[in-house]
């Protein structure tokens, strides 16, 4: 018998090992070759990861797990992520809810080509729930440089994790907010952040330098558009089963849900209203009512119009510089979806996302956020904004879903574009009516043209790059410049009209073209009435077909004509 056919009698042989073991990878060493190092070769890396319980006490362990967050936790964590660093190894958080009061900093440093590794094994049943506001919650960062040298670190990888907050500003930070680092090739996998605070400055994700990177994430904010602030005066009803009910919904909106009051009922009619849940997308006159089941089973006549709502601009997702980086991303509640904003964010891409119970699904307002492209996904913007407000740069949506108003889909001025307009708009086909002016763009971004509703089909874009590109003709068609000069040539589709010309000349025109061989034949009272010379046709009623006449309609002779300033026989 061979070594290698006895060690693996013997490895069968023995116990099942433990879990932990199970995890490392099995090696098989044959005669002639020599063992692997205990360690793998990048730095001393071992296989096994660090488990955060491993610093924690066992009633810390246990609140965690039962979710009570009755012991703070944030020295542990801190501790446990510093292990992880310093021995350059994975951080395995188990599942529960970890009550932190202080900042979590996932710390690239010492692991700037290898990456540092955080992950939960149970993704949406790990949250580090912090309550620390005096600076940033979370960060992931690589110290050490400055916004002039900045460090640069690769490999970070979070994974399974849950994060929330209250904090007026970003919960979940990646990359230093001075420009100090820079984070490449990190990958976000099944995060999922809340951002409790309503305030401007909230935002539960923010990206700052991170470049060739993969996002795949939700979030949301406390900020949702349209909470209902305060109601009119009171219409009472009556019927209803008096006391105080709490959590009471609010109903009636067309558009606005979610609202929630403790409604008071004094001898059948409801007294009082206070609302406890602004609820989402509420508008001034909108008029809620109550459901009876919901205080005592019976009543009717309540209702009270929306007479002030809040609305505050924050974001979910602040993208301040990043590049060809993938988002896979969802997000809820907040104003703004993404806020494309401060410096340089280009060639990145947004993967099917979902946007929902925002104001703006895309807001860009950096002059060099460029190049940017979202792809399908769904778009439930609000009344009170659209599905991308671009006032610089420039920024594509490909085949949006749009769960909202159409119209209002473009912002006016935006230097966006739709490249298609759900399943109406694509090259040669209907293009969007506009509420009113927009500037429309050539290929490289510059402004060609201000349209509006009225008048969009009107000229043709044109550029001087001699660049392809579509119009926004009614029903279609496309200009181009010609390579050796200023010319134009112009394709039109005017219902069964198909024209082409340079610049203003017709080349060709089926209303007064006539078709090419093989095509229909005409009888003589419907020849074209003035074809360009040399073109050629045939008849099928002609008298007789005596070269050179004039053909005469009538009879039943087939006969072929040309156009010789006029139709002749015999062509």
């Amino acid at each position: 018998m061979n070594r290698f056919a006895a060690l693996l009698i013997a490895a069968l042989a023995l116990p099942s090992p433990a879990l932990a073991e199970q995890k490392r990878p099995l090696v098989l060493v044959d005669d002639e070759v020599a063992p692997l190092p205990g360690a793998d070769t990048i730095g001393t890396r071992p296989n096994s990861p660090i488990d955060v319980a491993d610093y924690m006490t066992p009633e810390q362990v246990a609140d965690v797990i039962a979710g009570t967050k009755t012991l703070d936790v944030t020295q542990a964590v801190q501790n446990w992520l510093a292990a992880c660093v310093a021995q350059h190894r994975a951080c395995r958080a188990m599942p529960g809810i970890y009550r932190l009061s202080g900042p979590i900093v996932f710390e690239q440093a010492g692991n700037l080509t290898t990456g540092l590794t955080v992950y939960s094994e149970s993704p949406g049943q790990t949250i580090f729930d912090n309550s620390y506001t005096a600076g940033l919650p979370f960060l992931l960062q690589a110290s050490g440089g400055t916004p002039e040298a900045p460090v640069s670190a690769t490999y970070a990888y979070l994974s399974g994790l849950a994060f929330r907050c209250n904090y007026a500003g970003p919960c979940v930070t990646i990359g230093r907010p001075d420009y100090a680092d820079q984070i490449n090739e990190f990958t976000l996998w099944r995060l999922s952040v809340q951002n409790a605070n309503a305030s401007a400055g909230s935002t539960a994700y923010e990206f700052n330098a991170v470049f060739s990177g993969y996002v795949y994430a939700n979030g949301s904010t406390g900020a949702s558009p349209g909470r209902i602030a305060k109601l009119g005066t009171i219409t009472g009803g009556s019927g209803y089963v008096d006391g105080t009910y709490v959590d009471v919904p609010l109903t009636g909106s067309v558009q606005g849900s979610l609202a929630k009051a403790e409604v008071t009922i004094a001898r059948g009619k409801v007294t009082n209203v206070m609302i406890t849940s602004g609820g989402v997308i509420y508008n001034v006159g909108d008029v809620v009512t109550i459901p009876a089941a919901s205080v005592g089973g019976r009543g009717a006549g309540f209702s009270a119009p929306v007479t002030a709502v809040t609305n505050v601009a924050n974001d979910i997702y602040r993208i301040k510089q990043s590049a060809f980086t993938s988002y896979k991303i969802g997000g809820s509640s907040g104003w703004n979806f993404v806020h494309l904003t401060d410096t340089y964010s280009y060639g990145n891409t947004f993967i099917s996302p979902d946007c929902e119970i925002v104001a703006t699904c895309y807001k860009i307002d950096s002059f060099n956020a460029v190049r940017n492209t979202s792809l399908g996904g769904t778009y439930a913007y609000s009344n009170y904004g659209h599905g991308v407000d671009a006032s610089t740069g420039s920024f594509v949506a490909i085949n949006p879903n749009i769960n909202a108003d159409a119209s209002r889909f473009m912002a006016p001025g935006s230097t966006a574009f739709a490249a298609r307009w759900t399943n109406d708009t694509v090259a040669l086909t209907n293009a969007p009516t506009f509420s009113s002016s927009v500037t429309t763009r050539n290929p490289s971004g510059a402004a060609t043209l201000a349209l509006t509703s009225a008048a969009h089909t009107t000229k043709l874009n044109a550029d001087t790059g001699g660049n392809f590109f579509l119009s926004n003709t009614k029903q279609g068609g496309f200009t181009v410049l010609d390579q050796a000069g200023r010319g134009v040539l112009q394709f039109k589709v005017n219902g069964a009209q198909v024209a082409a010309m340079f610049d203003s000349t017709t080349i060709f025109d089926t209303k007064t073209t006539a078709p090419a061989i093989g095509t229909s034949g005409y009888i003589v009272s419907t020849l074209p009435a003035s074809p360009a010379n040399g073109d050629r046709a045939y008849v099928t009623d002609a008298h007789a077909c005596t070269f050179m006449a004039t053909p005469i309609g009538g009879g039943a002779t087939l006969c072929p004509v040309i156009y010789l300033d006029g139709w002749k026989a015999g062509g």
